[in-house]
């Protein structure tokens, strides 16, 4: 009878450890499933990083020129007025003098 429980709590021992081993594979299919999704992502993101970082270097280059174009026009008006406000200077001392009617 003690050799007959033996035999049946191995034969338990050993279906509990192939249950156990079981599980353990399940979870690691499932890890492993896991870190491809996880590389798979991460390929993507640093892709989609190196795509928007070049887009933000294009958009420094655009808005550096941006800004030069900006003070050329800002510099190009204010030689205008100064132009304008020079002839108007002038044109006043010529006309000051005369009437309307001469």
């Amino acid at each position: 009878m003690n050799a007959e429980d033996d035999l049946l709590t191995s034969n338990v021992k050993e279906e509990r450890a192939a249950k156990a081993i079981a599980e353990l594979n399940e979870l690691l299919a499932e890890a492993r499933n896991e870190r491809k999704d996880l590389e798979i992502e991460y390929i993507t993101v640093k892709k989609n990083y190196f795509q928007v970082s070049k887009q933000l270097d294009q958009e420094k280059s655009k808005s550096e020129s941006m800004s030069v174009e900006l003070i050329n026009l800002v510099n190009e008006n204010k030689s205008l007025q100064r132009d304008a406000a020079l002839r108007s200077q002038t044109f006043d001392e010529k006309n000051q003098g005369k009437s309307l009617y001469e």
